[in-house]
């Protein structure tokens, strides 16, 4: 039996769309799921950050640079 190429379709993961539901929260690096509409974001030079909690959104407003912005 001749083997067939691997096609890069079989080379992803089921849940790689799913991963890219998520983002790490720069202040504290949980994973914060994006298509969480109640999920606290801040927008900072067009890219948007998502976070766990108002505080971790609090703390990187108050000093991007700090937290790689």
């Amino acid at each position: 039996m001749e083997k067939q190429p691997v096609t890069s379709n079989e080379r992803i993961p089921d849940n790689a769309a799913e991963a890219s539901d998520w983002e790490i929260d720069p202040v504290c690096g949980m994973d914060v799921d994006m298509a969480d509409e109640e999920a606290e974001q801040s927008e900072r030079n067009g890219k948007t950050y998502y976070f766990c909690s108002s505080d971790c959104r609090r703390q990187f407003e108050a000093a991007p640079a700090d937290f790689g912005a």
